[in-house]
């Protein structure tokens, strides 16, 4: 049954929804009205997925997917000029000011606007309570815009790049939002660091959960000694997700005679430079890439591996990932886990215990560290339940959701 204390209308803002590489906002939104609390979708960009997840279709909430400019759109606009032309002149100029040193947010401020605007009118339709922004960036600024025309308290949520790779108006969205959600202490620190311990208090860590009664099925180790060892990937192909230096720490483990099979789950930009360096390494039988995968590819082949690996590394544009959401999957059912140590990713995996941590963009730790758990299917069976407490302790999806709506509806939760 739904909580009572939790009743109220959310309306989150994404970049687009829904897509493979933003699961955690499905799952999140689900989880919201499971609780009792309506949830209102509003992507700023349109897009087709070829692959979504199929709990997509359990999901009541409206989404309102709209291209950039539509009739309705630009009714909008007259509409708001015509009731309250200073306030839409001024949040416009408030936007395009705070964002004129960055090409980027400036662009993105033009473009978004008058979609924010419609926003404005619809949140205002519907009896939005809170408006809460999945990202720092584009949508934290619409979120910001629409606050500023409705005077409905917004929140924002700051993840890594979204983060890390521009902080143009961070300041500001953080002094008019209600409170921000990190999700990592490491992410905190990269915000107060940019806007000032004065801050401090407004900014909650909050980790992202997953859900640990459907990611349920701990490993058990059902390799026989000799057998080949399952490794998995799960990344978009991008350079934050390290795949080269994971390409490379392959070639190292057949170099050591490792009988292995390494399996890339996922899509991206960088797909045929990683397909070109696998034949020319000649790992064609060693390293699968299997494409785009739904949540429910990526658990089954979770639950058919032996280790995890994520390699992500900081990018020459300062990316660097909080705490990605396919660690506390593998580690929900029970992998070991091999990952780099930087960003959040510490603070999930605790070194020698539930998994191994190695410098970022070190391929020869990296193999090493592989090649440690596929000689031991003792110690791959004992950091797979260690990893799977920790999780179901502070990784929780049921109780992160509570957190989070308990900051949204003003609620102190027990």
């Amino acid at each position: 049954m739904p909580d009572s204390q939790l009743s109220g209308r959310v309306a989150y803002l994404v970049s687009s929804f829904p897509v493979l590489s933003e699961t955690f906002v499905l799952y999140d939104a689900l989880e919201m009205e499971k609780s009792g609390v309506s949830i209102c979708i509003y992507p700023l960009l349109r897009r087709r997925p070829t692959v979504t997840h199929r709990e997509v279709a359990c999901l009541s909430a409206p989404v309102l997917d709209l291209p950039l400019i539509t009739i309705q759109i630009l009714v909008a606009q007259i509409n708001f000029l015509f009731r309250q032309p200073g306030k839409y002149l001024r949040v416009l100029y408030e936007v395009l000011a705070g964002s004129f040193g960055s090409p980027r947010y400036f662009l993105g401020a033009l473009v978004f606007f008058p979609k924010a605007v419609f926003f404005a009118r619809d949140m205002e339709a519907r009896g939005i309570d809170h408006i809460h922004a999945h990202f720092a960036n584009h949508p934290a600024t619409a979120a910001y815009i629409i606050s500023r025309l409705t005077d409905i308290p917004f929140s924002f949520s700051a993840r890594g790049s979204d983060l890390q790779k521009d902080q143009t108006m961070l300041k500001i969205k953080l002094e008019q939002a209600e409170f921000a959600i990190a999700v990592s202490e490491y992410i905190k620190a990269a915000m107060i660091n940019t806007c000032g311990k004065a801050y401090e208090d407004k900014v909650h860590v909050v980790y992202g959960g997953v859900d640990t009664l459907r990611f349920t099925r701990p490993h058990t180790g059902d390799q026989r000694h000799g057998a080949v060892i399952k490794i998995v990937c799960v990344a978009r192909f991008e350079p934050v997700k390290g795949l080269d230096c994971l390409i490379d720490a392959c070639q190292l483990l057949r170099k050591r005679g490792i009988n292995f099979e390494c399996q890339l789950l996922g899509e991206g930009l960088l797909r045929p430079a990683m397909e070109a360096k696998i034949t020319r390494y000649q790992l064609d039988k060693e390293v699968i890439l299997i494409g785009a995968c739904s949540q429910e590819e990526v658990l089954l082949a979770l639950t058919h591996a032996d280790i995890a690996v994520l390699a992500t590394v900081q990018t020459q544009q300062g990316e660097c990932e909080g705490i990605p959401n396919v660690l506390k999957e593998a580690m929900a059912v029970g992998l070991p886990v091999v990952a780099s140590d930087i960003g959040g990713i510490p603070e999930l995996v605790e070194n020698g215990k539930s998994g191994i941590l190695v410098p970022p963009g070190d391929p020869v730790a990296l193999s090493d560290a592989l090649a440690i758990l596929a000689d031991s299917e003792q110690l791959r069976k004992q950091m797979g339940c260690n990893g799977r407490d920790k999780v179901v302790k502070d990784f929780n999806l049921q109780s992160s959701t509570r957190q989070r709506a308990s900051l949204f509806l003003g609620k102190v939760l027990g």
